[in-house]
């Protein structure tokens, strides 16, 4: 069981059925909603006490990429290790290969995410 899930897409019928998937399996003592990665730096990163466990994030945001979310997430929080996941509509091959090189990245998901996909790569490993 992770104690935090912070979920990061601008859409917001996919924030409401993946926070409905995600429930459905209770791996999460509380799941973070944000539409974009300014807010959910803003609201879940800037303080210790919300570190989420886990992410899901998307690439393709209107304020800030997942690419550069990632940069900023690197430069202002060096010991934070959260299980990263890549969640987004992209079948770009520049966009996987990026993910893979990537050292925060734990993996490339294509949407729409699955009860399948969720019980695999969540319990795939225990909570950090």
């Amino acid at each position: 069981m992770y104690s935090r899930i912070l979920l990061i897409d601008d859409d917001p019928i996919q924030n409401l059925i993946n926070t409905k998937l995600i429930g459905k399996i209770n791996v999460t003592d509380t799941l973070m909603v944000a539409t974009n990665e300014k807010e959910a730096y803003d609201n879940y990163l800037k303080h210790k006490e919300h570190f989420p466990e886990v992410i899901f994030l998307d690439i393709n945001m209107p304020v800030m990429d997942g690419w550069e979310f990632l940069e900023v997430l690197s430069e202002d929080h060096a010991g934070f290790k959260p299980r990263i996941f890549m969640l987004t509509s992209s079948v770009s091959p520049a966009d996987v290969e990026r993910s893979e090189k990537n050292n925060l990245i734990e993996g490339f998901i294509t949407k729409p995410l699955s009860l399948e996909k969720i019980k695999f790569l969540l319990k795939e490993s225990d909570p950090i």
